[in-house]
């Protein structure tokens, strides 16, 4: 969020009864005695869990130090945290969306990670483009990677053997040559997108892997109206009226695979435990494979959660200690082990942790894959209130007929305008 908009909003504050200032260590803080801390986890019971033993872990070595951690939904987990900056009270430590520390931080909720020396560690060890999304563009660091989500290409490799496909395709060109080998096999539905289906978190890979981007570099205009995105958008469109990729935002991809009627599924790392359990039968033999690259690479979608202190913690040295403790490759191992119990995964953002996963080589070679390349969201103003807009824009241009450039020119002027104010 831009320098110009935080003191717009820290202006408003008082007012508009949002917080009642922007500084981001406004809490009293406590100098001795036992420190009790509370951890807000955005995400479901199991994770909770897991995140508790490590707690508990930490407090083994750490006895004045006690951890609750409790879950938030992702249905009212942001109105909650909000909630809570404005009284004052509630958890010392969140975890939340890429954009929450951003946000909350513009406001004043959230304490700037680089003063608390989570920083210095975090980014030593975590994947690196990440951290483009999770900068304000003030430089400062509300949130720091929690755990990250990646884009996966499944496949069915009965479903390839019978089209007489050797592998997973490498490039778009042998992506719409599979879809064409499996239609002609008569696979109902070659190619399906699951992650953001018809959205722009879809097409925000074919427009890396095509060479173009959102914005420019330093966040002053949009380029989404690029040669390159058009490029991109025109092969998404393609996809969905051209190969078949069912365009039903409910579209049961899991489902439809265990049928035979999915042969290759574009989605999120969770399917990786989501599709066995769903699909027994391919439970030893799902195929996955990084996203096919296009003609400037294969980068893909780079999702997850940030972890940040809250400003009115009275422990926020504390509670930072804490969090870089979550970095150490032990709590990164009683995390990722705990949940490896129901059947997750946990993708930590150090690379370095990918090989002790509980999964077969092939996952893990295929995620540190994808970790080499993989970019995160936006951190320009503006974006969060343009996405839902654009998304609909792609949309005209694949569905209703609207030249793309037409349409990502419309989407140009969306971003752009919310870029000033």
């Amino acid at each position: 969020m831009a320098v110009r908009r935080r003191a717009l909003l820290c202006g408003l504050a008082a007012a508009a009864l949002i917080l009642g200032g922007c500084n981001s260590s406004t809490g009293e803080q406590q100098t001795s005695g036992p420190v009790s801390l509370t951890m807000w986890n955005t995400g479901s019971d199991e994770d909770t869990k897991a995140i508790q033993k490590a707690a508990d872990q930490y407090k083994a070595a750490h006895p004045d130090v006690t951890i609750k951690v409790e879950t938030i939904t992702w249905a009212d987990g942001n109105a909650k945290i909000l909630a809570a900056a404005q009284a004052k009270q509630g958890a010392d430590i969140i975890t939340g969306g890429l954009s929450w520390g951003i946000q909350f931080g513009a406001l004043g909720g959230m304490v700037d990670l680089k003063t608390l020396g989570v920083v210095d560690v975090a980014k030593s060890v975590s994947q690196q483009a990440i951290w483009k999304s999770i900068t304000s563009t003030d430089g400062a660091v509300y949130g720091a990677p929690f755990d990250l989500s990646a884009y996966v290409l499944y496949y069915n490799p009965d479903l390839f053997a019978k089209a007489k496909i050797a592998g997973p395709p490498k490039t778009w060109a042998e992506l719409t040559d599979a879809i064409t080998k499996l239609k002609a096999a008569g696979v109902k539905y070659p190619f399906a997108m699951e992650w953001g289906n018809t959205s722009w978190l879809e097409y925000f890979n074919f427009l890396r892997q095509a060479g173009g981007n959102l914005y420019d570099e330093g966040c002053t205009k949009a380029t989404i109206d690029s040669p390159q995105a058009v490029e991109a958008l025109r092969f998404y469109g393609e996809l969905y009226t051209k190969y078949g990729a069912p365009k039903d935002a409910g579209f049961d991809v899991t489902g439809g695979m265990g049928k035979g009627e999915v042969a290759m599924i574009s989605g999120g790392n969770w399917l990786l435990s989501g599709i066995p359990s769903t699909v027994p039968a391919l439970k030893d033999k799902l195929g996955v494979a990084p996203m096919p690259a296009g003609a400037a690479g294969g980068t893909t979608f780079l999702g997850g959660r940030v972890i940040g202190v809250m400003s009115y913690s009275k422990n926020q040295q504390a509670a930072a200690d804490f969090i870089t403790y979550l970095y150490d490759p032990a709590a990164i191992k009683t995390i990722a082990d705990t949940l490896a119990v129901s059947g997750s995964l946990f993708l930590s953002s150090r690379p370095d942790q990918l090989a002790g996963l509980q999964a077969k080589p092939e996952v893990v070679q295929t995620l540190q894959s994808i970790y080499g390349t993989a970019e995160g969201p936006p951190a320009c103003p503006g974006w969060e209130d343009s996405s839902s807009l654009v998304d609909k824009a792609l949309q005209k241009s694949m569905f209703d007929g609207v030249a793309p450039e037409s349409a990502l020119a419309d989407a140009a002027k969306i971003m752009n305008d919310n870029l000033k104010k």
